[in-house]
């Protein structure tokens, strides 16, 4: 990443900040559970906004329709977008199909040759949740092809999610790709525990991966590519949904 982009997102923070003071009380965001959005097969109702650090920018376009960006990688020169559309709802099956697709923009003067890093993708897929009770398992396969170096990958995640309760959910999501270049890449894992108080809600976990970001010039990961050295990071983000 390059270092400019702190100037970028110290202002979404302070953009968030500013709407936490003015956000309005709502109800607890699992509350029923079916009411999770981020890694199932759910929508958002139109007209429905989440907004958050590190979590996309969701919109419901209609009930069955919600776009998604990632304002920080657009604020990077990483343009990006997805959808999710909902095609199929009775209880306790959703099934919805995604589609979107990104730009990576490289930093002015590094030609960084990682696989893991294409210049662009687009992919498309199928998501399905089913609620048992206070658990949600949700699973995605999908088609994802690279640009640059050009690459076919198949796409596969699954997510399960435990609603402790009206205002706790624990969530652990898993996944990988498996392209003609790397075989299988991109393999990541998280736990994380969220917290709602109405629109505000806290997220705070693990997450292992070798993700391929720029730490420092030249340099696209701080990990070695072995499960002998396992790349565990903290993760914690902040999120609203009005």
């Amino acid at each position: 990443m390059k270092r400019g982009g702190g100037v970028a997102l110290s202002s979404i923070c302070a953009t968030l900040a500013g709407l936490l003071v003015h956000a309005d009380a709502a109800l607890a965001g699992f509350d029923p559970p079916g009411e999770v959005i981020l890694g199932t097969a759910q929508t958002l109702e139109q007209g429905e906004l989440v907004i958050g650090v590190l979590s996309p920018l969701a919109y419901g376009i209609n009930d069955s329709l919600t776009v998604f960006i990632h304002p920080v990688s657009w604020a990077l020169l990483a343009p990006n977008g997805s959808f999710r559309f909902r095609f199929y709802d009775e209880e306790p099956i959703r099934v919805a199909a995604v589609f979107g697709g990104a730009v990576a923009v490289s930093p002015d003067g590094v030609d960084i040759p990682d696989v893991r890093r294409p210049a662009g993708h687009i992919d498309i897929g199928i998501s399905s949740t089913l609620t048992l009770g206070s658990w949600l398992l949700t699973g995605k396969v999908g088609y994802q092809r690279d640009f640059a170096p050009d690459d076919d990958d198949l796409d596969w995640s699954f997510v399960i999610d435990w609603v402790i309760g009206p205002s706790s959910l624990l969530q652990l999501q898993g996944g990988f790709q498996f392209g003609r270049i790397y075989a299988i890449k991109a393999v990541n894992a998280s736990l994380a525990y969220v917290h709602s108080w109405g629109a505000l809600h806290l997220a705070a976990g693990v997450a292992y991966g070798d993700f391929p970001l720029e730490l420092e010039a030249g340099v696209v990961s701080a990990c070695p590519n072995s499960w002998d050295y396992p790349c565990i990071w903290p993760v914690i983000d902040v999120f609203w949904r009005f």
